[in-house]
């Protein structure tokens, strides 16, 4: 065990700019010791990831920040599939400008 470190993001740097977050997680992740985030919890402002050691010779993983769906539970279903069908899992969510967004992970080359 041991070795976790804490990654935040603001939600409002997400809400402007997905993108460019999810570059940052990406790039902290290929630091000195390579990462892979093992949780996501959220409140009013902040997403904090759990980032954990990558196991060695572990195929690279992507992470995209995306909204998935309005509330609803068929619409968040429906996302969640969705983004299963193109390849990614979903990793965690949070809710933010009247919707619900989430961090998705996709292993190997994109």
């Amino acid at each position: 065990m041991g070795n976790l470190r804490i990654f935040e993001l603001a939600i409002d740097d997400i809400l402007l700019n997905p993108a460019a977050c999810s570059q940052r997680l990406e790039q902290t992740l290929e630091r000195a010791t390579p990462r892979r985030v093992a949780g996501m919890c959220a409140d009013d402002d902040f997403v904090y990831l759990s980032l954990v050691p990558r196991t060695t010779g572990a195929p690279p993983e992507h992470y995209r920040f995306a909204e998935l769906s309005e509330f609803g539970r068929d619409q968040v279903a429906s996302g969640i599939m969705a983004r299963y069908n193109a390849g990614f899992s979903t990793v965690g969510s949070f809710v933010a400008a009247d919707s619900i967004w989430a961090l998705f992970r996709r292993d190997g080359e994109i």
